[in-house]
């Protein structure tokens, strides 16, 4: 099967997967730990004399403190009084940590407010999770519009599973109308952050003239990189990857080819100081 076929016919498959991961891309313990971190930052003492002054971080530090059972003993209760005082004060980690706790207890209507008064202020990650109950209909009225209106805010911000994300949808007409132009213009900005989904999709863009010029040199610089990501959504075996290089090989000179292993390589030494490229989990 020639990679262009195999890009073709996987489309019903790309349907399936965004349905799967929408729910899941905006990661809850991504937030977790951003809030379980402040328990670090400086002794439990120091925060806890700055939190009684209403300083909305410190606050939220104490509340980490507390639920991580860092120089004090763990206390959930105690943490969350503190939590809610960091929320009303208009901490961005504290409102968008509120939205995981609620979500775990399937407290959604109090999970999108939360999630809502961070989201506003331009938390990236909230504004993902904002999407995701829009998406399922959780704590609001199912609006898969709105949802996508909420990833393309976070994607504005450079959140990578956003970017890609939003691609895919444009790109295929997943809950909007096709617009392969404006989803490929998605698509190469995670691939430009390593996603390794998107270095594929990009290339099968280019391969199949579909939202860019038709472009082989380009399809092979670009599908050269993807075989050497973590390619954590397309965990191909190495006997269709090398196929795939050669289909694309066939359509090249010897000097393109040559021209692209460099392009590739140039790629390469860029993306792999990103966690997103090198990523194995």
């Amino acid at each position: 099967m020639t990679f262009g076929i195999r890009f073709a016919t996987c489309f019903p498959l790309i349907l399936w997967l965004l349905a799967l991961t929408l729910p899941v891309l905006a990661s809850a313990d991504e937030i977790e730990q951003r809030f379980a971190h402040l328990a670090n930052l400086r002794p439990f003492s120091e925060a806890q004399k700055n939190a009684e002054k209403s300083n909305a971080l410190a606050e939220c530090e104490v509340a980490a403190h507390y639920y991580a059972g860092v120089g004090v003993k763990q206390n959930i209760n105690e943490c969350l009084v503190w939590l809610r005082k960091s929320v009303d004060d208009g901490n961005i980690i504290a409102q968008s940590f509120g939205g995981v706790l609620s979500m775990m207890q399937s407290n959604y209507t109090d999970a999108v407010v939360y999630f809502r008064k961070a989201a506003d202020q331009g938390d990236a990650m909230s504004q993902m999770q904002v999407a995701r109950c829009y998406h399922e209909g959780w704590g609001v009225q199912q609006d898969k519009t709105e949802a996508l209106k909420w990833t393309e805010k976070a994607a504005n911000q450079g959140k990578v599973e956003a970017e890609f994300l939003a691609g895919m949808q444009y790109y295929v007409g997943l809950d909007v109308k096709a617009d392969e132009k404006k989803g490929i213009e998605w698509i190469e900005k995670a691939a430009n952050q390593g996603e390794p989904a998107a270095l594929h999709y990009l290339s099968a863009a280019y391969y199949l003239g579909r939202g860019k010029p038709q472009d082989y040199l380009q399809a092979y610089i670009w599908e050269l990189v993807f075989v050497d990501s973590s390619r954590i959504m397309i965990p191909d075996d190495a006997e269709s990857l090398r196929a795939r290089i050669a289909d694309v090989e066939q359509k090249l000179t010897p000097e393109q080819i040559k021209k692209g292993k460099a392009e590739a390589q140039k790629l390469k030494n860029r993306l792999s100081k990103l966690p997103r490229y090198s990523a194995t989990d």
